[in-house]
């Protein structure tokens, strides 16, 4: 469960698939579900990782505020 401000609580269910090819760190494959929130509702994503480079999508749908898209750009140093 999750709690927003000023919001009432909401489960979530989500899975996560790794794997790890031999010329990257790791690749990952996600889903998730946002149960009774009108704002989202399906999430999915990918992320990539390679040594101190990491690169994350994800896509949520919701029914207020329409698509959401994310990118997340990770430098290790």
């Amino acid at each position: 469960y999750l709690k927003t401000i000023h919001e009432r609580s909401s489960p979530r269910f989500g899975a996560e698939i790794g794997i790890t090819p031999y010329y990257m760190s790791r690749v990952a494959l996600r889903a998730g579900w946002i149960v009774g929130r009108d704002a989202e509702s399906f999430t999915f994503g990918m992320g990539f990782r390679n040594k101190s480079l990491g690169i994350d999508y994800a896509f949520g749908k919701g029914r207020d505020v329409g698509n959401l898209f994310y990118l997340t750009l990770t430098l290790g140093f």
